[in-house]
Formats: C-alpha cells, structure tokens, sequence
C-alpha cells in the first residue's frame, strides 16, 4: 500500500499522474488518497496548491473506491485495476463538473481573495 495523503494538490497535475502511475508500475496493490468530490482539479505550481483533488474526476479518473474513512477525504483504491482513462470508467460512475462544484469552488476563490489578490499558486503577500 501506498499513502498519498495531502500530497497532490501540491503539484501540477502531470507531476500527480506521473507519481500515481511509478506506483502501479512498482506493483503496489492499494492506493489510500485524499480526494474531495466537491473541488475541480486544477494545475498547480510545485510548492503551491488547489483545493482538491477529486481523484474521481479527470484526468485521475478513480473509480469505485474499495473503502472511504469517515469524517475524512481519504479513500482507498485498487491500484492494479487503474488505467487512468476516462473511457475505462462505467458511465454510471461518472460525475459530471455539475454546477453546484463548481460554484464550491468559486466560493473558495473569494475566500482566498486578500484585499485585491487572490491566490491562483503563490501567496502574493
């Protein structure tokens, strides 16, 4: 098993695949992650961050998690049987970026809003 926990949210989004696919390639059987179905992924500066990830949605593309810890975002997946294509996912599986995601994640961005900057990577304090 590998941990993967408030980890790729840090990172651009290649940088995350690319992590999650050496994983599988090492053999690694279980996935435990942080993902949070309310967030859009997005790419981030190496030592910034986004609010997320949704692992269920693109370009991640989980599905069907073996387990979930309650009161936290941290579900686990199977690993091996993980293609990362979205074409690979049973279309019942699917969630679509509704609009209530995404006026989630607007709402984060005014949170973040500081005087006139808001965060998109760094802090610009």
């Amino acid at each position: 098993m590998i941990i993967v926990k408030e980890v790729l949210q840090h990172v651009p989004l290649w940088k995350g695949l690319s992590m999650l696919k050496n994983a599988k390639a090492a053999g690694i059987k279980w996935l435990a992650v942080t993902t949070n179905l309310h967030f859009i992924n997005a790419d981030a500066p190496e030592g910034s961050w986004f609010p997320g990830p949704d692992v269920e949605a693109p370009p991640f593309n989980f599905f069907a998690p073996a387990e979930a810890c309650d009161g936290m975002d941290l579900k686990f997946f199977d690993l091996q049987s993980w293609t990362g294509k979205r074409s690979d996912v049973p279309a019942n599986a699917r969630g679509p970026v509704d609009a209530k995601k995404s006026a989630y994640y607007k709402q984060w961005l005014i949170n973040c809003k500081m005087g006139d900057k808001i965060y998109k990577g760094d802090w610009d304090i």
